[in-house]
């Protein structure tokens, strides 16, 4: 089984937990284009991987 994770820590990092109960329009379309961003980020570095082997070490980034 092969796991990858589009990820953008440091975007994300920069809002709080009151950020989950933000619905506004404006908000949700300015996290659906760093989505956006990061996917795009993460099939040029990643995308060879795909299919082949993990591209994110899951002992390292979520479980230390």
């Amino acid at each position: 089984m092969n796991i990858h994770a589009v990820r953008s820590d440091a975007h994300m990092s920069s809002y709080t937990v009151a950020s989950k109960f933000e619905t506004d329009w404006p908000f949700l379309t300015k996290l659906r284009d760093a989505g956006r961003m990061a996917a795009s980020a993460w099939l040029d570095s990643a995308s060879d991987s795909v299919g082949k082997e993990s591209s994110v070490d899951l002992a390292r980034d979520y479980l230390s």
